[in-house]
């Protein structure tokens, strides 16, 4: 397929998926696939994300980085249009940006692109990367999805089991993102320790291990796939 049409964005997409492995050989392979892609795509959150799978495994930190950069940058470009007002759609706060639009994708880069910003020693903004984490993980415990788009009414005036179920895919995805924060948080406090061992003795290098017993982490959370209420 490849051979027939180099430029297809479908064939690059499996390309990079076929290549994806812990082999440097095999790996080292994906990397016309990774090049082209965000030719052909250039506004999609996880297309854009996905040329990270290959420079990350051969250690192109600036180039993966760039990648999941440009992914968040295409979600929250469409979630400020206004276009997914009533779903999700852009919501202001200090934390940063937070909406359910394509949220496992966009959540997904700002994970992968926390982990090469502190491959290449950049704790400041792995720092905010760690922040907004946190903040999706807030608004999915505690603003689930409450719109129908179909009916236009909010869920809440609607059937018991559809409200519940809004309530549990919120619940599903503070889940997800509380994963992901714990797993953020840890490394940002290992980096900064790490950083401080050798040699490091500016406070910005220090700050994350320092100040991790105060940090306010979610408590853990487990979504079985039903509610309380079921």
């Amino acid at each position: 397929a490849y051979a027939s049409d180099p430029s297809f964005a479908g064939t690059l997409h499996y390309g990079m998926h076929a290549h994806d492995f812990a082999n440097a050989t095999v790996v080292a392979g994906g990397l016309p696939y990774a090049r082209e892609y965000p030719k052909r795509v250039v506004s999609a959150t996880h297309s854009l994300h996905m040329p990270s799978h290959i420079y990350q495994r051969l250690g192109f930190w600036r180039k993966a980085a760039s990648a999941n950069a440009a992914s968040v940058h295409a979600a929250d470009t469409f979630s400020r249009s206004g276009a997914l007002l009533h779903s999700g759609g852009q919501i202001k706060a200090a934390g940063g940006f937070g909406h359910s639009y394509n949220a496992a994708n966009l959540y997904h880069s700002l994970e992968f692109e926390h982990y090469e910003r502190l491959q290449g020693c950049q704790l400041g903004p792995a720092r905010k990367r760690l922040a907004r984490m946190g903040y999706a993980v807030e608004q999915a415990s505690r603003v689930p999805r409450v719109w129908d788009d179909a009916a236009a009414t909010p869920i809440s005036s609607l059937d018991p089991s559809r409200f519940v179920s809004s309530v549990g895919g919120g619940w599903l995805n503070a889940t997800a993102y509380a994963q992901w924060e714990y797993g953020m948080s840890s490394r940002q406090a290992l980096w900064s320790m790490l950083t401080e061992m050798l040699g490091a003795a500016e406070a910005d290098a220090t700050f994350d291990w320092r100040t991790l017993p105060a940090r306010r982490l979610p408590l853990p959370l487990a979504y079985q796939g039903a509610s309380v209420t079921s």
